[in-house]
Formats: structure tokens, sequence, C-alpha cells
């Protein structure tokens, strides 16, 4: 959540939804009221909301150069894991 959520924007609290009795931090008024209030915390970046993503996908495909990328494929082996389709040693 560090990197997702604003600390000042994207926290919407329901203060009179249902609560569950059994959660500990209802106050004794709470639990008779039935009331423990809940929060929604946005995690989507303000652009997400029209429809745009400014992020790639982190994988191995998108984050290292091709070089890079062929020496490790070319070493898999020599690094201890079983080539593809293959069995682990």
């Amino acid at each position: 959540m560090a990197t997702r959520s604003h600390p000042t924007t994207g926290r919407y609290a329901y203060p009179q939804a249902p609560g569950i009795p059994m959660v500990p931090y209802l106050t004794p008024e709470e639990v008779r009221a039935g009331r423990g209030g809940k929060e929604i915390v946005s995690c989507l970046l303000p652009e997400q909301f029209e429809g745009v993503t400014r992020a790639t996908t982190a994988s191995f495909d998108n984050s290292y150069p091709e070089e890079l990328r062929r020496r490790v494929v070319g070493n898999w082996a020599g690094y201890g894991f079983p080539e593809a389709g293959g069995s682990p040693r």
C-alpha cells in the first residue's frame, strides 16, 4: 500500500456500517448498536479512473534489457534450475 495508497485521498469511511460483535476494536456501545464502521482504501492511481494506466507490467521481459535476459536464460541450467520442460536436478 505504501506505493499505491495516497495518504490524504482515496479513503472512504462508513461509520454506520453494520459491525461484527467479535471484532476487538469495537467499543461496547458499538457492539450493542450492531455498528462497527467500515473503511475502503482505494489504491487506484488518479488516471485509472479514466481507464488509463501509466505503469508497465513488472516482469522479467519488461524489467530487464534484452542482453541481460538472454544471458540469464542461457545460464538458467547453470544456476541449478531445470531447463524448460525438464525436471529439477
